[in-house]
């Protein structure tokens, strides 16, 4: 009986466990950074002043616990964003959907294929740590201004409640909500139609660049964006350390890039991930260290 009780409690602790980790670049984007000998990639990072390198998998960077979680506050949180909508409905999809690009190109898509991996990219606006602080701040500051506009109403009802507004009292009672509302809104942002068509309306293409010097770096802000969606624009995301996808809507700037040598598209693209990455940069080897020590910020300088 003792033994039964003791695999329950395993089994409690282990679905518990599940998807506590959260993955804002997903694992199958970056495994093609995987090297011999150890199957691994390199990933830099600033640590008390020095530039760090190590060697990890995929699946152990670019992740952080219960970062979509709702009811933080509880013993176990509510993984539904991370396991109900990132996994099956935005990872899942662009994985094949890469899968394809890396083996036939560009020309390999379809329509349907295309549906796919442009709500990917714009998920990868969204779902890294500081822009879900963001999310999550402006949501509390929504809601906690709805609760504003009608004071009197509550007081109306409030009966033997001690709190002297809405406001105070959802605070004390309801707390998760203030900080769950902007994690709500994820699903409609990501599949906002807005960005959706302006991504699904324009040039794809994808460059490869296995003649350069160097390989493609890829940061914890893997997404490349120049200009806005409302007049020309530029998103790029290296798919392999080799090759990298673009979106544009800007024919000079596509002359522009296949004017560029290999060497030179590649120091341009892995410029702008070393300088918009939050805190890491991940790599084939060690080789680009100097670089990435150049231009990747501190901490205490973001």
């Amino acid at each position: 009986m003792a033994e039964l009780g003791d695999l329950f409690v395993r089994l409690l602790i282990s679905h518990m466990a599940t998807h506590i980790e959260h993955h804002y670049v997903p694992r199958f984007l970056l495994k093609q950074w995987h090297t011999r000998p150890d199957d691994k990639l390199t990933s830099f990072r600033w640590e008390h002043g020095q530039l760090i390198s190590d060697r990890y998998k995929a699946k152990s960077v670019a992740k952080e616990p219960h970062l979509y979680s709702m009811e933080r506050s509880q013993t176990v949180p509510n993984v539904k964003v991370e396991k109900e909508f990132w996994g099956p409905h935005i990872d899942d999809p662009a994985a094949l959907v890469h899968a394809k690009m890396l083996n036939k190109g560009i020309n390999g898509l379809n329509l349907e294929d295309k549906k796919a991996w442009s709500p990917f990219l714009v998920s990868l606006m969204l779902r890294g740590p500081t822009m879900i602080h963001h999310i999550r701040e402006r949501g509390r500051d929504t809601l906690l201004e709805s609760l504003d506009k009608d004071p009197d109403e509550f007081l109306a009802i409030r009966g033997d409640e001690p709190e002297a507004t809405l406001r105070e009292w959802v605070e004390k009672h309801m707390p998760d909500v203030l900080d769950d509302l902007g994690v709500m809104s994820l699903p409609e942002l990501a599949f906002s139609e807005k960005l959706n068509l302006a991504l699904l309306n324009v040039t794809w293409g994808i460059r490869s660049v296995h003649a350069a010097r160097f390989d493609l770096l890829i940061g914890d802000r893997p997404l490349i964006v120049g200009g806005t969606f409302e007049t020309s624009f530029l998103v790029a995301l290296p798919i392999s350390p080799t090759k990298i996808f673009f979106a544009l809507n800007n024919e000079e700037t596509l002359a522009n890039m296949k004017d560029r040598d290999h060497d030179e598209f590649v120091r341009l693209a892995n410029l702008s991930t070393v300088v918009d990455a939050e805190r890491y940069v991940f790599a084939t080897n060690t080789r680009q260290e100097q670089f990435v020590k150049k231009f990747l910020r501190e901490p205490n300088s973001i």
